[in-house]
């Protein structure tokens, strides 16, 4: 009886075991959704009008972060809608909520009934997961305003609106016949650039700025003048001696991309 007993128990105790991994996923998948419910309430009490949506890796989180400050001095309430944590911990400090939605099946079952428009900065696949919210104005504000061929991407069809920062944007997407329609192209200023003036400071030594962009993965898109003419550029301007300041900002992708001047090796990558 004792064997029996005994033997009765460990199949018990192998069964308990097997269950184990099950029961964890299981209790993960309820901490979820209950985590998913608070998340919603929390949303529903806020009530936002404008979301930034970002959906690409970590290493380019520079795209959404270059608007979280404009977004932050809207008299309408924003908030930051990101699809991995990885981007949650990649963000600039901000006063904004933010929420991460990591599955598509909650994005799509995630309700954002008081959002008027949807801000988005990059042409991702998972863009789509939010795009199919018909009561929201989508909006494709970019991450730059350049001649590289992503300023004038015929996936831009998909937005409602595309808004560049003057003539030059609305020129190019009409010369690159992307498909966008000029009714659809909102001139609307950099607001990154708010603080920089083209006129004197006033102050003893005048300021010149060089933010060149990144060198491109190929020769194709080797728009840089920082791999042929950067140090010359630079090297000028100080030889102006004490009369001239000189600020150097670079792409946040400086040196990922083709590391001779052009023509370089198509696919060449750093």
């Amino acid at each position: 009886m004792v064997a029996g007993l005994l033997g009765t128990t460990a199949v018990a105790i192998a069964v308990a075991s097997a269950q184990l991994p099950r029961l964890r996923r299981m209790r993960a998948l309820l901490n979820a959704e209950r985590t998913g419910h608070d998340v919603q309430r929390r949303v529903d009490r806020y009530k936002p009008e404008v979301v930034l949506y970002f959906t690409g890796p970590a290493t380019t989180v520079y795209q959404a972060n270059m608007w979280l400050e404009t977004l932050e001095r809207l008299d309408r309430k924003a908030m930051v809608l990101v699809r991995s944590p990885e981007v949650v911990g990649a963000l600039a400090p901000t006063p904004l909520p933010v929420v991460c939605v990591t599955r598509a099946e909650d994005m799509m079952n995630f309700d954002l009934g008081t959002v008027k428009v949807a801000l988005y900065p990059g042409n991702t696949g998972k863009n789509l997961h939010l795009l199919r919210e018909e009561h929201i104005k989508h909006v494709f504000v970019g991450h730059g305003d350049s001649d590289k061929g992503p300023s004038s991407n015929p996936v831009s069809k998909v937005f409602d609106e595309v808004w560049v920062a003057g003539p030059a944007g609305r020129d190019r997407y009409h010369n690159s016949d992307a498909g966008v329609r000029d009714e659809a192209i909102v001139e609307v200023g950099r607001p990154q650039l708010g603080e920089i003036t083209t006129e004197p400071s006033g102050g003893p030594v005048p300021t010149v700025l060089y933010a060149p962009t990144w060198e491109g993965w190929d020769s194709e898109h080797g728009y840089s003048s920082l791999l042929g003419m950067g140090e010359r550029i630079v090297r000028t301007l100080l030889d102006q001696g004490p009369r001239l300041r000189v600020i150097y900002r670079p792409h946040p992708y400086t040196g990922r991309g083709c590391r001779r001047p052009p023509p370089c090796t198509p696919g060449s990558s750093g």
